[in-house]
Order: structure tokens, then sequence, then C-alpha cells
């Protein structure tokens, strides 16, 4: 099986003749796995089962450990799609990022209701990978784990950009946890932010704010 794809920096490598996963990743794994993938420092790889059929899922498999065999994706396609998805977005720019706290339901029924869902996949980086595209090239990967959840935003253009974020800032923790590397990344969320919490804190209304709005001399 001739190698499908180049690995990139700090990602994956691909094998360039064809072999059998060896008993350090799937030590519990009885039937032959054929080797698809391997994570760059050979902490995890990815492989197809030979006795599921003419389709079938991905597996991925952590090295020297017992934890249990997960399906990484249900086909080859939306393997290849989610690999291919991943490295073209994360060489966008600007890129904005967050270690949020873990996904909440009601953060993750937004981004469903506003964008676009497709491939996720479980496993590896981490339970499991969230991917959402909306118009102007917005896009948003979440890694979500038991004990955070990694967020990676952008956008085709600036004004996307600035539109959207300004939305997910309502969500999750990221109104504190958005960062970029990115000068204009930050630049923007300096400028989103302070009107947003203002948007945010409770109105006063009648004598009894007007009291409290009061200054103190």
């Amino acid at each position: 099986m001739p190698a499908i794809a180049t690995g990139y920096e700090g990602s994956t490598t691909f094998p360039t003749t064809p072999e059998l996963v060896d008993d350090s990743f799937l030590p519990w794994e009885a039937d032959p796995i054929l080797e698809l993938l391997v994570e760059n420092q050979g902490v995890v790889a990815w492989g197809l089962p030979l006795d599921q059929g003419d389709d079938p899922p991905v597996l991925v498999g952590w090295r020297d450990t017992a934890d249990p065999l997960i399906e990484f994706a249900p086909s080859v396609a939306k393997f290849v799609y989610a690999m291919a998805w991943d490295c073209h977005r994360f060489e966008q720019s600007p890129l904005l990022q967050a270690q949020a706290k873990p996904l909440d339901p009601p953060s993750l029924a937004a981004l469903r209701s506003r964008y676009l869902e497709v491939t996720e996949t479980r496993g590896w980086p981490a339970h499991n990978t969230y991917r959402f595209e909306g118009e102007g090239g917005l896009t948003v990967t979440l890694w979500s784990g038991d004990s955070q959840c990694d967020w990676f935003v952008t956008a085709g253009d600036p004004v996307t950009l600035a539109r959207e974020v300004e939305w997910q800032l309502t969500l999750s923790d990221l109104m504190d946890s958005f960062w970029s590397n990115d000068h204009e990344a930050e630049e923007l969320l300096a400028r989103l932010r302070p009107a947003k919490r203002a948007s945010q804190e409770p109105e006063s209304h009648g004598w009894l704010g007007r009291v409290l709005r009061r200054p103190r001399s």
C-alpha cells in the first residue's frame, strides 16, 4: 500500500512500505492491523483492521499502554479528510487559541447551531476532536478532554474573524482564555473584550440604579 500523503512537521509521518502495526501499539489486538500513520514522536499509531470488509474504520492505539482501542474515524475517507482539514487550518493566520475549561454542552450546542459541523474524530490528540466551518472561511477546531478543551479559530478575512470571535466570547471561558501569537489577533481581543464585558454587566434601573452608579465622595 503506497503512502497517500506527505507528513508535516510536528504532526505525523506516513510509512514508506506496508507493514503491520507492531505489538507495542496494540498489544491487546489479536487481528492483523495494517499500519497507516505514526505520530511523529512515536506515541500513537493509526491502522486499518484487515478483517472488517472493504471500508474498515481507522483505529488509533497508544504505545506501551493498556488503554482501550479507539475508533479514530469510521472510514478511511473520513480519516483522510480530517487529517487534510487539520493540516490546512493550522497553517492559516491569524490563529486564535484557548486552553479553556472542559467543553460544556451549551457551548457545543451553540456551535452546532451556528456552524456546519464536519468530521469528528476520537482518541487523539484528545478524547474528541470537533471541527466546524462557517461563512467567510471561518473554522473552529476543538480538542475536547476531561480536564480542558483546546480551541483553535481562524477565518478568511478580518471582518469575519472579528464578528465570530465577538460571538464566541460568550462561550465557555473564552472571554479570559482566548489568546494568539499573532499581533493582529491580540489587538482584536484587546478591542473586543472590554465592550463585550460591558454588554454582559447587569443593568441597573430606576432610582436604585442611579444611586448605585453615583460616585462616592
